[in-house]
């Protein structure tokens, strides 16, 4: 802990992992709960039977009621109901620890680790609500399996009559529905979050995190020190993303804009400039699957072979040759030098006097690996021992990296911002700053527009106008709509190069809202 007594990132994510953890714990020891109670129902209902009502219960008629049956399938169906929530619970509470085995296998840092654990919590919550709901199920069919066997029991002494049995049967699901779905329907009226709420005071009162309860069982989390900007804030309540997400968003733009990236270009960028966000694939990957980022697809094969000791790639180049090239310096070191001869021969299991036969023979793909190994060997063994001038490389297979980009969705919100800023600025009679606000709202969005349509297309022309002439958004943007941002363009023109007092504030607050209906309807 530091002085204040807040939480190191690595205390933070075993605290997160322990709340998580305990929640499942408590969910499958309640379904245990449940489970015990329906083998004591079911285990005392015939004792009892036999020992009060023996001689005024006929074991036929019992069998013969319908009471008992209803009885039979609700304590049926309430067993399994307990029984799956007991099964999945325990099993995601351990499972919870392989989030760590990631980590470690993909050698994350603290806080990759704990953003993706916060980035997958909405996940965590829906399963933690079916869960809920299942046993609240299980609760309320454990009672009416209770109350039908009451009903069985009356039906067998007063022999009920068609009316009272249909009644009761309606009673009897009624109060199991109300009592068992009682604290859920509570909860949906936002009367009972108590429980959720205390576990949140735990939570944020552990971590150096501001945590409020923003919906049913949604929690925004605002990490660390890290600024919550208006964008952040629009992402987060205008279109429903998580926080983690929104400011990863934020960070992306701020790096990139609409250029496409890797995801080692962006891991590298965040450690230098944005140490407290989090990466992981994952994360990307849902940022993919919710339209806010697109996956370019690379062009030319998706493997390649890479000459270490040229630094270059050697596809289209006699691969057997270049092989035999990076060998025959490897033998000419091993000539050399006795040592490394003695090493290479050891590691091919046979003698120094065979070593160069063995060293050369097989198949292409069989010669790279024993180079490669050769190589990483010679380096640990001996390092600093290449020969000057003479110097060898491995020759390695390498997958094309995939590149990303923010899409007009994701822009969206950059854009929106400035209009809004645009308005606040024309509510102050700023005219000069609402129409240039304005503009350049518009310009983030027809850019990130023309990125998302050509992504290797070169945006050496900046400005709007340019960018409006090209086929990209000739071909998306309808007539109407690019007459309507012209005459913006137009307005803007006005104010910035002549006199701002010409400006009708009606018409810039319309066309204002028009730009903003624009950007909503073409960044879907």
């Amino acid at each position: 802990m530091d002085k204040r007594g807040d939480l190191q990132p690595g205390d933070q994510i075993d605290t997160l992992l322990d709340h998580q953890t305990q929640r499942l714990e408590d969910i499958a020891n309640n379904a245990v709960d449940i489970i015990k109670i329906n083998l004591l129902i079911l285990g005392a209902f015939a004792p009892f039977l036999g020992t009060v009502f023996r001689n005024e219960i006929s074991t036929e008629v019992i069998f013969e009621s319908q009471f008992l049956r209803y009885a039979t399938l609700s304590w049926v169906i309430s067993s399994i109901f307990s029984t799956i929530v007991y099964r999945i619970a325990r099993g995601k509470s351990t499972s919870q620890f392989d989030l760590l085995e990631q980590a470690i296998v993909n050698d994350w840092r603290d806080p990759d680790l704990r953003d993706e654990m916060l980035d997958n919590s909405e996940t965590y919550e829906k399963n933690v609500n079916r869960y809920t709901v299942l046993m609240a199920m299980s609760v309320g069919l454990s009672l009416a399996t209770v109350l039908f066997f009451a009903l069985t029991i009356a039906d067998t002494i007063f022999d009920l009559s068609s009316t009272s049995k249909r009644n009761a049967v309606l009673v009897v699901l009624g109060f199991g529905l109300i009592t068992g779905f009682g604290i859920e329907i509570i909860r949906l009226l936002g009367r009972g979050r108590f429980w959720l709420s205390s576990k949140v005071d735990w939570l944020s009162s552990k971590i150096d995190f501001n945590v409020k309860i923003i919906g049913l069982n949604t929690l925004e989390i605002k990490v660390g020190k890290t600024e919550i900007t208006e964008v952040v804030e629009f992402f987060v309540e205008k279109e429903n993303l998580s926080p983690i997400r929104a400011r990863l968003i934020k960070s992306i733009h701020d790096l990139f804009e609409y250029e496409p990236w890797t995801f080692d270009d962006l891991s590298s960028k965040l450690q230098d400039e944005y140490p407290d966000i989090g990466l992981t694939k994952e994360m990307i990957d849902r940022l993919v699957d919710e339209g806010y980022l697109q996956k370019i697809e690379s062009r030319g094969p998706r493997t390649y072979l890479v000459h270490e000791r040229r630094e270059k790639i050697v596809n289209d180049e006699d691969i057997d040759k270049v092989v035999g090239e990076e060998l025959g310096r490897v033998i000419g070191h091993m000539k050399q030098d006795n040592e490394v001869k003695e090493l290479i021969s050891q590691y091919l299991g046979t003698n120094p006097s065979n070593a160069k036969e063995v060293l050369v023979s097989g198949t292409t793909p069989e010669r790279i690996d024993k180079l490669n190994t050769i190589i990483d060997l010679i380096r640990r063994e001996y390092p600093h021992k290449e020969p000057p001038g003479k110097e060898y490389g491995k020759i390695q297979f390498r997958k094309s990296m995939e590149r990303y980009q923010l899409t007009p969705k994701a822009s969206r919100a950059f854009a929106l911002v400035l209009v809004q800023q645009a308005k606040d600025a024309l509510a102050e009679k700023a005219h000069i700053q609402a129409t240039v606000l304005g503009y350049n709202g518009l310009e983030e969005f027809i850019r990130a527009l023309v990125r998302h349509e050509t992504p290797s297309k070169e945006l050496d022309i900046r400005s709007l106008g340019h960018l409006l002439q090209t086929k990209e958004i000739q071909e998306k943007i309808s007539d109407d709509d690019l007459g309507l941002i012209g005459r913006f363009r137009e307005i803007r023109n006005k104010a910035v190069h002549e006199d701002a007092r010409q400006i009708d504030s009606n018409e810039v607050q319309e066309l204002l809202s028009i730009i903003e209906n624009i950007i909503w309807k073409y960044s879907n």
